[in-house]
């Protein structure tokens, strides 16, 4: 998640619950406001197509501590449309029936599947002998049966300190940068071979801290399908402006990435913004930014955790998220 800084008032009430079935019937006719706010837009379309939410596909963690897929659905009510981007963690082997719960929740255009899977308690070493062949196969051919796109945001934010996964985190799991990129081949390697709709998403957080820059951990063209980054307005000054713009989030990571890879799609696997009167318009600017032309996907963090990064913390950053993701694209261009 980030530094430690490392990781809303809700105010759709008990009784805004969706079920998959519920979801459907609320994108087909239920969410009457945000149809026909997208109807509208998609008429006056052709004027802004340079802002971010009129060519990204947006999604969300959306953490409360419970069911993630009832959590997701929770959010996607409160926010008044589908979410088309699922973001989710997993620590061990394939969640099987969570990603069959994410299937069925729009079966003829599944939700990306967007897996942070965490290294905890795995020693590199073993992955780069081929000791872990066996487990990340199993994995693969899991992934292998989810009938859409499954993003693995594979040791992600090793640029940090915070996870045992980053080598600056000193917890002797990860011993060299070289080891983390040998370890990284070696999992892709295996799904390649086995889970052809599985693609890889190198993802370092938005700044580089502990000493190691992100590129030490770049383990080549040939092995990333997708570069992103993971990043946060961590709070605010005195005078009300923020720490860092999403722009200033997004872009320095967006130019050194893209100068690694000539040809990658680039998404953002984590954002979020601390809670402020002014945070709103922080993500009125979000999502009017013209630049970074690669990127196609954007997954908010949406959980109250070392600050509130939830997207439903105040009226009126929810008016605003609600407001603009009704005219996001649900599939890709």
């Amino acid at each position: 998640m980030g530094p430690v800084h490392a990781r809303g008032d809700a105010h759709a009430g008990p009784g805004h619950t969706l079920s998959a079935f519920g979801r459907r019937a609320f994108l087909a006719g239920g969410g009457v406001a945000a149809a026909a706010a997208l109807a509208a837009v998609l008429v006056d379309r052709g004027h802004d197509t340079d802002q971010l939410v009129s060519r990204c596909r947006f999604g969300a963690w959306a953490g409360t501590g419970g069911d993630v897929v009832q959590d997701h659905l929770d959010l996607e009510a409160r926010v008044g449309v589908r979410l088309p981007v699922f973001s989710w963690f997993q620590r061990g082997g394939w969640d099987g029936d969570t990603a069959g719960r994410i299937a069925a929740l729009a079966p003829e255009d599944p939700d990306v599947c967007l897996v942070a899977w965490e290294a905890w308690d795995v020693p590199f070493a073993d992955v780069v002998s081929g000791a872990r062949d066996d487990f990340f196969g199993s994995w693969c051919d899991g992934a292998a049966g989810y009938p859409g796109r499954v993003i693995v945001r594979l040791f992600h934010e090793p640029n940090g300190d915070w996870y045992p996964w980053a080598v600056a985190n000193g917890s002797g799991a990860v011993t060299s940068t070289e080891q983390w990129r040998q370890a990284w081949q070696r999992v892709v390697g295996i799904a390649r071979e086995r889970a052809p709709n599985v693609e890889f998403l190198f993802c370092p957080n938005s700044e580089d801290v502990g000493g190691i820059p992100a590129e030490e951990y770049w383990p080549g063209e040939e092995w990333v399908d997708l570069i992103g980054v993971d990043g946060y307005n961590w709070g605010w000054h005195a005078d009300g402006s923020p720490y860092t713009t999403a722009a200033q989030v997004i872009g320095p990571m967006y130019d050194r990435l893209t100068a690694l890879h000539r040809t990658a799609e680039f998404m953002v696997g984590e954002i979020g913004c601390a809670a402020s009167p002014d945070k709103s318009a922080w993500f009125e600017r979000l999502f009017a930014e013209p630049g970074f032309p690669r990127l196609t996907q954007v997954a908010f963090f949406s959980e109250a955790k070392e600050e509130d990064w939830r997207l439903d913390s105040d009226r009126a950053t929810l008016d605003v998220v609600r407001r603009q993701l009704a005219r996001a694209p649900l599939s890709p261009a």
